[in-house]
C-alpha cells in the first residue's frame, strides 16, 4: 500500500514539472512574439497591410539661450590716434522670441583697431626683385677691346691629348664645329680609374664681328653637378645657374672653354702679335659669377715644337701666358700651332700654388 503511494507521489511531481516547463516555453514564446511585432528588425512579421499602432507624438524641445553680453566694437584708429580713451562699457542684448545671430569670436584687445587701420591704408606695390648687376669696373673688365676687331675663327676639327692632373693620367678630347654662322665647343676629359668624365665643357652660340660670340655654356665636374651661363644679348647682361647677380656682357665676353678659340682666332687674324711685346686680353666668365680680364703675353722663351705629322719635321709653336692676379687665380700656359689656325697642341693651367691641382693637355696624334 505504501508502495503505491510512493508510486503515485512521484508520478505527481513528474506530471507538476512538465507542466512548470511547457508554462515556461509558453511564457518566453510569447515574450518573443510581443518584442518582434513591437520592433521591425530585419522583415516584418506580419503582412504589410496589416493595421499598425498609431505613431506616438514627437515632443518637440527648445532651448532658449541666456542673455548674451555684447561688447561695444572700438572705433578704428585715426592716423593720429589719441592716447587718452573712455573705457568702454557693457550693455546687456535684449532678449528676442527668434534666435539672435551669433557674434564673432571677440578679439583681444586692440586688435579691431589695428585691422581697420592696417586695411585703411593703401598697400605699397609689391617689389619684385631681381638680380643685380655688377658693373664692369668692379669685374675689371675692359669697356672695349680693340684687339677683338679682327678675328679668323678656325674651321671644324676634332683634336684628342693626353691628360694628366697630378700622378693621375688619362685623356681628353676638343671638339669645335661651325656651322651657318653658329658653333659648339665640347672639351671632354676622362682620367684613368673613373668611368665618368673628369670635366665635361661644352659651349654653343654664334661667330660675329667680335669672333666667337657665346650664348649658353655648361661646366659639369666628377665630383659635382652640373652648372651653367646664359650670355643674354637682349639684355646685355650674363646670368648663371647659381649665384643670383649678373655680370654686364661686354664686347669679346669668352666662357670658360670659348677663350681657347677666341685667343687662337685674334692671334691667326694677326699674327704680328707673336711678339716680344705681344699681348691679348680676353674678359672671361665662369659659372660661380666670376669675371675678369684675362691678359695672355707671348711668351718668346718657350717655343716647344708641336711633334711630327708624317714625315713633316717638327715646327715650332707660340707659347701665351696668364698671370694670376690673385692668390687663388688661375695660371694659364698654352702653346699654339700656327699650321693648325693657331689651335692648341699643349695646355697647361691650374692655380699657381699645388702642382698636383694642374690640368695638363698635350696633343696625341
Amino acid at each position: 500500500m505504501a508502495g503505491a503511494e510512493q508510486v503515485d507521489g512521484a508520478v505527481s511531481r513528474v506530471r507538476r514539472r512538465r507542466a512548470a516547463l511547457v508554462g515556461l516555453g509558453a511564457a518566453a514564446l510569447a515574450m518573443h512574439a510581443l518584442l518582434l511585432n513591437g520592433t521591425a528588425l530585419w522583415w516584418p512579421l506580419a503582412p504589410t497591410d496589416a493595421p499598425r499602432w498609431p505613431a506616438a507624438p514627437v515632443l518637440a524641445v527648445r532651448t532658449i539661450a541666456p542673455p548674451k553680453r555684447v561688447e561695444p566694437v572700438m572705433p578704428a584708429l585715426r592716423d593720429d590716434p589719441s592716447p587718452a580713451r573712455s573705457p568702454a562699457r557693457s550693455i546687456a542684448a535684449t532678449p528676442r522670441a527668434t534666435p539672435a545671430t551669433p557674434l564673432p569670436p571677440r578679439a583681444p584687445p586692440g586688435r579691431p583697431a589695428l585691422l581697420a587701420l592696417a586695411l585703411a591704408r593703401p598697400m605699397p606695390p609689391l617689389a619684385i626683385a631681381t638680380a643685380p648687376v655688377v658693373s664692369a669696373e668692379s669685374a675689371h673688365w675692359a669697356p672695349r677691346l680693340p684687339s677683338l676687331d679682327r678675328t679668323e675663327v678656325a674651321p671644324s676639327t676634332r683634336l684628342r691629348y693626353r691628360a694628366t692632373r697630378g700622378a693621375r693620367m688619362g685623356s681628353a678630347e676638343l671638339q669645335w664645329q661651325v656651322a651657318d654662322g653658329a658653333y659648339e665647343a665640347r672639351l671632354e676629359i676622362v682620367l684613368e680609374g673613373s668611368a665618368r668624365a673628369a670635366v665635361l665643357q661644352v659651349s654653343r652660340g654664334r661667330i660675329d664681328a667680335s669672333g666667337v660670340a657665346p650664348e649658353r655654356y655648361t661646366d659639369r665636374r666628377l665630383t659635382g653637378g652640373m652648372q651653367a651661363a646664359s650670355f643674354e644679348r637682349e639684355t646685355g647682361t650674363v646670368s648663371f645657374s647659381g649665384p643670383a647677380w649678373r655680370l654686364p656682357l661686354t664686347p669679346g665676353v669668352q666662357d670658360r672653354l670659348s677663350w681657347l678659340l677666341q685667343l687662337a682666332a685674334v692671334v691667326a687674324a694677326d699674327p704680328a702679335r707673336a711678339s716680344a711685346q705681344g699681348e691679348v686680353v680676353i674678359p672671361v666668365v665662369g659659372v660661380r659669377g666670376e669675371g675678369r680680364d684675362w691678359r695672355f703675353r707671348f711668351d718668346a722663351t718657350d717655343g716647344a715644337p708641336a711633334g711630327t705629322v708624317g714625315d713633316a719635321p717638327e715646327r715650332p709653336t707660340q707659347k701665351w701666358l696668364r698671370e694670376p692676379v690673385e692668390p687663388y687665380d688661375t695660371r694659364v700656359e698654352v702653346w699654339l700651332d700656327p699650321a693648325r689656325h693657331h689651335l692648341p697642341v699643349r695646355l697647361r693651367m691650374g692655380p699657381a700654388s699645388g702642382a698636383a691641382a694642374q690640368l695638363e693637355l698635350t696633343l696625341d696624334e
